[in-house]
């Protein structure tokens, strides 16, 4: 796969993620989907030790064997992990419905702090 046809394959798969046309399963943290029998994976990781924040895209064939892995960490190909982060977090926001829920919470809030007009007929003079 040419570096172009990555970058695409990505911004595809962010797109039918944010339109709902892929669905994504959740394994602890990491996502998964099936195209056509094909599997991807996507998984986020931490390295206390030396502070870096690195995304993993694994692509498998329709037998389950892992054919390509990408690899990219914050201090190191800053736009691929960009790009993968958006992915990752794009997945998580449908997922687990987070900006959906967020909207629920603060429309509910703003009406149960909503302070009630004043009549104009009570007013003392």
């Amino acid at each position: 796969m040419t570096p172009a046809q990555y970058t695409s394959m990505v911004e595809m798969l962010i797109k039918a993620t944010q339109s709902e046309k892929l669905i994504w399963e959740d394994n602890d943290g990491d996502f998964s989907t099936i195209i056509d029998g094909c599997s991807l994976l996507i998984r986020s990781s931490y390295d206390f030790s030396v502070n870096i924040s690195t995304y993993t895209l694994k692509m498998f064939n329709k037998n389950g064997a892992e054919f390509e892995s990408f690899s990219y960490s914050e201090n190191i190909d800053i736009h691929e992990y960009q790009q993968l982060n958006r992915l990752y977090n794009v997945i998580r926001d449908k997922y687990y419905r987070i900006t959906e829920s967020e909207n629920t919470i603060l429309q509910n809030l703003e009406k149960m702090t909503e302070s009630p007009l004043l009549e104009t007929n009570n007013l003392p003079f």
